[in-house]
């Protein structure tokens, strides 16, 4: 058993990180929240903004319920790799005006109407974000997470070998009164992973990728160019599988795969395929 601060090789120069969410901190509003594994090149961190694989978020009315602590062992059985993660969900995220709080739920009712228009309307998105941007500069408004009662646990069983990632998600101790749904993030660094291609035959570059875009092919991945290294997911049955990437300078640098299941699934499994391109 060890410390959640723990650095696995996987490959030649390609390693998975696991840290605990206090040690994992940088400059993104992002870096509060419990972080899943987390990829690496030689000694180069490739999460940025991203969440890792594997982190659960927990959708409540108009509310996402995030992880913000857990409790983590790693234990080694010959060439495997095994990793639970009991993730606390206790986070929710607010918005702050010259540092005070924004407790207007007509505010909050709004956004989440502009981040839907955003998903929904591609030809809009830049515009959306440079207004976003504008008014962040001229009222000084950031994105902080606040401490909230916990949701529940959500344990996440990881299995590493042979370049595999098998993962297992147990909900039974979430409390899911009025969950619309529970979503399993899988993002890294925007910055790295700037190449979206699946089994369709559809291959997307830099912001053509979009944010949360539903993708109907059998297998897709993100692929770092310039490290030349993919992470592949499958579709899953009782699951829809998203796409996504943003990256705006200072506020958003994520990339990745995202499955919806459904508010009453207590377990899910799906595997992450780590390789060179």
């Amino acid at each position: 058993m060890y410390p959640a601060h723990e650095k696995i090789p996987i490959n030649g120069r390609i390693s998975i990180l696991i840290e605990d969410a206090w040690i994992k901190q940088n400059e993104y509003a992002s870096g509060r929240i419990q972080k899943g594994l987390l990829l690496a090149i030689d000694e180069n961190d490739l999460s940025e903004e991203g969440i890792g694989f594997g982190a659960p978020i927990l959708k409540v009315n108009h509310k996402a319920i995030f992880p913000g602590s857990a409790q983590i062992t790693t234990v080694r059985d010959r060439d495997k790799t095994i990793v639970t993660v009991d993730y606390d969900l206790n986070l929710v995220e607010r918005m702050t005006v010259k540092g005070n709080k924004i407790d207007n739920r007509a505010f909050y009712r709004m956004k989440k109407y502009l981040s839907c228009l955003h998903r929904e309307c591609p030809c809009i998105r830049k515009m959306l974000t440079q207004a976003s941007n504008t008014l962040r500069f001229y009222f000084d408004i950031e994105t902080r997470f606040e401490e909230v009662t916990s949701f529940g646990i959500v344990r996440v069983l990881y299995v590493i070998h042979a370049g595999n990632i098998l993962i297992n998600v147990d909900t039974s101790r979430v409390k899911k009164y009025n969950c619309t749904g529970i979503m399993l993030m899988n993002e890294q660094g925007a910055n790295y992973f700037d190449k979206y291609h699946d089994s369709s035959g559809l291959s997307l570059k830099g912001n053509a990728i979009g944010t949360w875009d539903e993708t109907f092919a059998d297998r897709a991945s993100f692929e770092d160019t310039s490290h030349k290294f993919e992470f592949t997911m499958q579709k899953v049955a009782g699951a829809k599988l998203f796409r996504g990437r943003e990256l705006v300078p200072g506020r958003l640098a994520w990339a990745g795969l995202a499955y919806s299941i459904p508010p009453d699934t207590t377990n899910f499994s799906y595997n992450i395929r780590l390789g060179v391109t």
